[in-house]
């Protein structure tokens, strides 16, 4: 009988510390997650704001990739009529040449 008193003296024991033990837990629980939820607020700004510069960013890389784009058309056109010219330069100076042996 002693032993049965004794045993369930030890599960009571037992199940007031297992609740206690809980309990605390849970206030240490809600105690970290109260102290987490600023740093989450601020994590979760900061990747919004990370999220916009990144979007701004793509715009700006997309913009200079069309700039670059025209720029190397315009580049294209002005060697090929430069190319154009000088040949051109190089008949007139043929005509030029030949109209100075008819003269002679």
């Amino acid at each position: 009988r002693q032993l049965r008193a004794e045993h369930a003296e030890l599960k009571a024991t037992q199940d007031a510390l297992g609740s206690q033990s809980r309990r605390e837990l849970q206030k240490s629980v809600a105690w970290e997650l109260a102290l987490l939820k600023p740093k989450l607020a601020e994590a979760t700004k900061s990747v919004a704001l990370l999220g916009q510069e990144n979007s701004e960013l793509r715009s700006q890389l997309a913009g200079a990739a069309a700039s670059k784009l025209e720029f190397t058309k315009v580049v294209h056109g002005l060697k090929s009529r430069n190319g154009k010219l000088v040949l051109h330069i190089a008949e007139l100076q043929a005509q030029l040449q030949a109209q100075c042996d008819e003269t002679e």
